[in-house]
């Protein structure tokens, strides 16, 4: 979300996200408002996306998802108490159809949370069936130290293989707020999805004007991901 001192940043993410949504079907937005996805679909994007109307609460806003409309009809969200929104769809392609799980994360911050944030995804990833088509996608505020850890002591369910996208790149700047700190920061955003998914494409974006300059549109890169069902 944008910092409110820099609402002109507003538009800018705006049409950043219409650039980017030309061959997306979910849109997760984290630290959201319902003022910012209303004008979010006022503009171009609401001819083909629309809000699911249910929402997760985390420590800094509203988790949204939007999604394209051919899908209207084949989601529903899976209710608790995390910060994140969890969602159940289905696609058929080809005359099969498969059941899939999307959870757009927003996890507890600040170095000394480690605990908290590994008990969240933990419990987010229980929710998923075995074998079942599964990504987590969006803020975890997780050190890669932590990620380490998860893997190296067995945590996450072991009848359901998870990977996680390493992405070397840093995905959130303390520059936003100081432009002084421009040193600070860090990969905090990440991508975990089941063994029977194929991730074709990872891309960090919000960094880059229209005259490819650096200009942060908010503390953190949104992520576009392509993923496929094996």
């Amino acid at each position: 979300m944008f910092n409110p001192p820099k609402i002109k940043l507003k538009n800018k993410i705006i049409d950043m996200i219409n650039n980017k949504s030309d061959k997306v079907d979910f849109i997760f937005l984290i630290e959201s408002s319902f003022e910012f996805t209303k004008e979010l679909l006022s503009s171009k994007l609401g001819e083909t996306f629309r809000l699911f109307q249910g929402f997760a609460l985390s420590h800094g806003g509203f988790v949204h998802l939007l999604y394209r409309n051919n899908y209207q009809d084949n989601l529903e969200m899976i209710q608790t108490e995390l910060p994140a929104l969890i969602i159940k769809g289905s696609k058929t392609s080809k005359g099969i159809t498969n059941d899939f799980y999307i959870a757009g994360c927003h996890l507890y911050p600040f170095a000394e949370n480690i605990e908290r944030r590994v008990s969240e995804l933990i419990e987010i990833n229980s929710i998923f069936p075995k074998d079942s088509y599964h990504i987590m996608i969006g803020d975890m505020n997780m050190r890669e130290k932590e990620v380490t850890m998860i893997y190296k002591n067995k945590l996450l369910d072991k009848n359901k293989v998870v990977y996680y996208n390493k992405n070397k790149e840093s995905t959130w700047y303390a520059s936003f707020f100081d432009k002084a700190k421009i040193h600070i920061r860090a990969r905090y955003d990440k991508l975990f999805y089941s063994n029977n998914i194929d991730i074709k494409k990872f891309e960090l974006f919000g960094n880059k004007n229209d005259e490819n300059k650096f200009e942060l549109l908010s503390d953190h890169l949104g992520i576009l991901t392509k993923i496929k069902f094996l």
